[in-house]
């Protein structure tokens, strides 16, 4: 038996407000060719139907089921992590789709003693079929993601999506667990730490999803992000968090030029050209950045 065979994988799906979409992915999970394993489903639905839960009460055995008083995504995984007895802690969505092998084609690249972490490929709406290209996940301009993962080469990557992920669990215990006060940038917050440690990314076109992004639920819901750009609300947390991310893996020198690229983008692009609306978000920016900045001193400090 090869050794990518002998390691113990712990499949941690995190779920919120997701009924027809959870059931299919726990069958998808019991049917898996891979002989250690675990399912690890993190349920932050309030309540879910009358069928849903006699098909949870049913599958009992088959998973292990651990639910939540409150919706948070990164609140979730690290309860999965906590609970997990697995070698290997692989994330997927509730909303994809996967093949028998799949839990295989994480395991075996941890025979490489220097890879970490394992990347997956995503397909999509956007891209539903892989391409010959590349693996790419780079980092432009103050972390502004670029990322092809629908490639089918494999190679080393910088960071990758959160419905297809996996890592040695050990690496947690070094570089920290999931930061709960962050509702964006969150798995490359941890990919960020991983990097500046020197350790390998890979990333396996084999072991691959199809993300199906259904419209109700999720991690959508949980970040609480409004389809309304103009919503001040959204504007302040989404300020907060890139200020903390920023706070986080920049320095102070940096920071006057990170708080105009929020303005422009947040207050001006999102609202342009009312002027109203222009300076409401402005006024929503600032109170993102001034919690963003109380958060830093009190959590991190």
């Amino acid at each position: 038996m090869e050794k990518s065979d002998t390691r113990t994988v712990s499949v941690i799906v995190s779920t919120y407000r997701r009924e027809e979409e959870l059931c299919n992915i726990i069958d998808q999970l019991k049917i898996q060719n891979y002989p250690h394993y675990e399912i690890i489903v993190v349920d932050q639905t309030k309540k879910h139907t009358e069928l849903v839960q006699t098909y949870l009460e049913n599958n009992k055995k088959a998973i292990n089921y651990h639910k939540l008083e409150r919706a948070n995504l990164c609140y979730a995984r690290n309860q999965g992590i906590i609970v997990s007895k697995g070698e290997i802690a692989l994330f997927i969505d509730d909303d994809v789709s996967i093949k028998k092998d799949f839990i295989f084609h994480h395991a075996k690249n941890y025979d490489d003693p220097t890879v970490v972490s394992v990347v997956g490929q995503v397909l999509d709406a956007n891209n539903p079929k892989p391409k010959y290209i590349p693996p790419r996940a780079k980092l432009l301009f103050f972390c502004k993601e670029k990322v092809s993962l629908h490639s089918n080469q494999k190679g080393y990557i910088t960071f990758g999506r959160g419905c297809n992920m996996s890592f040695r669990r050990i690496i947690f215990e070094e570089v920290g667990m999931f930061d709960e006060n962050l509702a964006i940038k969150d798995e490359l917050d941890v990919y960020m730490r991983i990097r500046k440690r020197g350790y390998n990314v890979i990333f396996e076109p084999m072991a691959n999803v199809y993300h199906h992004e259904a419209k109700r639920g999720g991690v959508a819901e949980i970040k609480q992000r409004s389809d309304n750009h103009q919503s001040n609300e959204k504007i302040r947390k989404l300020s907060r968090d890139e200020t903390i991310f920023h706070l986080k893996h920049f320095n102070v020198f940096t920071f006057i030029i990170f708080f105009f690229l929020l303005q422009l983008r947040y207050s001006f692009k999102w609202n342009f050209p009312r002027g109203l609306r222009m300076l409401s978000g402005f006024k929503s920016t600032i109170g993102g950045v001034r919690e963003g900045i109380r958060t830093y001193h009190q959590d991190y400090k």
